[in-house]
């Protein structure tokens, strides 16, 4: 061996050798001085921990609190702001329900959606028990009117949370905000979540059965309940029911029990901790105000059995101390080996993160390292980097992406699927070829695609393969969605819109593009053998699309582009704006004829 080889090999040390000796060290120091400290320290101060374990419990529950009703004040200025823009019309009861239907549909938390008019009539859509949507119409409760929710001057446009509701047994917080048409008041929406819905989701602060959550307003009604198996045998009472009634008995003692509290938690904190006793157990119970969803504030708070936690909050207040010791002494040591490890560790982290994100052009190629394992780490992250990096260019990224968050065996299974499928095709290409070199064509092809790429999957499709000329891609596949028919015209719309602007601006390497469209059942899924697979559709509708672009040549033969959607697919759009009905035509290969609708984009 020569010496200097002798030298690079001297140089890289083992990374096993370095975390034994560091955090052999690290441990052996720091479990001395736990032991010592351990030993000689004692809990001084059990209150002060209690309390800020308290507040920090306490603003859990509100930000949960926040976090499920502030986006239904978000929904529903949203939904003010369609009515007023002229999206939604309020005649339209038929629209109004479907809207209101995908507010629900899209935030879980909102049990009720309604438009309520000046006369107090109200539409809306209610979830029930059950989580089935309804619609009901009629008079509103008189808790929704108009004059209850806004003053004359008081019409800011500002959503504002009114009294808790009673409707079909079940208790509402509800939040309103004035409509207007053309600056005149029409009436407000409403949005409501059941508190049965809050506390269900209080229910995560007790999963021990140790730990009871409530929210009560500040008269003393219980606004949200859970309990957690406390005390699962008394039967409780509905929400709104006062304390002393609801059957919990140790919320039942809250007028009468001790405060616990020391001055500071109240003045810093807005907390109070008090102590009742119930059958010979002691409990402590932990309130603060906060700022509720309605005219009043309401008071959060938990409780538990003292003893549960006594001991606990003694052991952590010993460990506290020895820990401060412990992490200034593991400072110092993290430093020494992080010096040595974390240079190459971030380049590991940085490469891996590009890899996760399938950003492989980002990727640098990777320093040697002295310390050995992380030099081999390196040596195959190069080499794996590049075979990425070259599969990327035959394997569509967004496809990968796809496949590997749906887990690849299930999501490659071949399987019949209702799907929307896009084929294109550049019209006269033969000639353009014949009248170009084979760099100029191949430029132009590849700028054509790019655009084709981009649009396609902003709008969620899956390219599959580009023929020649054309390309063929699908919506609905491996990611399931009901709106594959919406999607796939947006992005036909939006490759024509592109393409004809692209001409305008490139009159030299204008391309004009046939455009087909339909949806209906396919088998999607890996097709091939061995080590040659290709995820791929097959089957009628893919042969229905590659004819619909064929017939665009006499549809419009001079615009820019044309799209031509089958039946199957405009039956599935909301909009038809732009399409024109051309009637039946048969097809070639097909017996059934296809009813056929243009869109032109000059």
């Amino acid at each position: 061996m020569r010496p200097w080889q002798l030298r690079r090999k001297l140089r890289r040390v083992s990374l096993t050798a370095i975390v034994g000796v560091g955090f052999g060290t690290l441990v052996a120091v720091c479990g001395g001085l736990v032991l010592i400290l351990s030993v000689s320290a004692n809990l001084k101060n059990t209150r002060d921990l209690l309390e800020q374990t308290a507040d920090l419990s306490l603003y859990s529950i509100e930000s949960v609190i926040k976090s499920s009703f502030d986006p239904i004040s978000i929904s529903i200025q949203e939904l003010r702001d369609f009515v007023e823009g002229g999206d939604i019309y309020i005649s339209d009861e038929d629209q109004l329900a479907q809207v209101l239907s995908g507010v629900l549909l899209g935030n879980r938390n909102i049990d009720m959606a309604a438009f309520t008019d000046l006369a107090g009539r109200a539409w809306g859509i209610g979830r029930t028990k059950e989580g089935e949507l309804i619609r009901f119409e009629g008079q509103a409760p008189a808790e929704l009117q108009l004059q209850n929710f806004f003053s004359v001057n008081g019409l800011s446009g500002e959503p504002q949370w009114g009294r808790l509701l009673k409707a079909d047994g079940r208790i509402f917080a509800n939040v309103s905000v004035p409509v207007h048409y053309r600056e005149i008041l029409i009436g407000h929406v409403t949005a409501g979540v059941s508190m049965e819905q809050l506390s269900s989701s209080l229910s995560q602060f007790g999963v021990d059965h140790r730990l009871t959550t409530f929210v009560l307003s500040n008269r003393g009604d219980v606004i949200a309940y859970s309990g957690n198996g406390l005390f699962s045998e008394v039967e409780k009472g509905p929400l709104l029911s006062p304390i002393r009634d609801y059957g919990d008995p140790v919320l039942a003692q809250l007028p009468n029990a001790d405060d616990f509290t020391r001055q500071k938690a109240v003045n810093e904190l807005g907390l109070r901790v008090l102590q009742v006793t119930v059958d010979d157990v002691d409990y402590l119970i932990l309130l603060r105000e906060m700022e509720g969803f309605g005219y009043s504030d309401w008071i959060v708070g938990q409780y538990f059995e003292e003893s549960t936690v006594e001991g606990e909050i003694q052991r952590l207040a010993r460990s506290a101390l020895a820990g401060g010791f412990i992490l200034i002494i593991s400072a110092i040591l993290a430093i020494i080996v992080g010096r040595r490890v974390a240079g190459p560790l971030g380049q590991i982290a940085d490469r891996a993160e590009h890899i996760g994100r399938l950003e492989f052009e980002n990727i640098k190629p990777m320093d040697r390292s002295m310390i050995l394992e992380l030099d081999k780490v390196a040596t195959v992250m190069n080499h794996s980097t590049q075979a990425l990096k070259a599969m990327s260019m035959y394997v569509p990224r967004t496809l990968f992406s796809k496949l590997l968050n749906k887990g690849l065996d299930n999501a490659t299974k071949p399987r019949e699927a209702q799907l929307t499928i896009l084929f294109t095709d550049i019209a006269e290409f033969t000639t353009i070829s014949e009248t170009h070199s084979a760099t100029e064509v191949a430029q132009l092809l590849n700028d054509h695609f790019a655009i084709l790429v981009k649009a396609i999957e902003d709008e969620g499709g899956t390219v599959d393969k580009f023929l020649g000329d054309g390309l063929l891609a699908f919506w609905g596949a491996p990611d399931e969605r009901p709106d594959h028919a919406e999607a796939a015209m947006r992005a036909a719309r939006r490759i024509a819109k592109d393409i004809a602007e692209h001409n305008r601006a490139n009159p030299e390497a204008a391309l004009k593009i046939r455009i087909g469209v339909h949806s209906g059942a396919v088998i999607v899924g890996n097709v091939g053998g061995q080590d040659r697979w290709n995820y791929t559709v097959i089957g009628d509708a893919v042969n229905v699309s590659n004819r619909l672009q064929g017939l665009g040549k006499g549809v419009a033969p001079g615009a820019h582009a044309v799209i031509l959607a089958s039946g199957e697919t405009v039956e599935q759009l909301s909009h038809k704006e732009g399409l024109q009905n051309h009637g039946q035509r048969q097809i070639r290969g097909r017996d059934a004829p296809v009813e056929i609708w243009a869109y032109e984009e000059e």
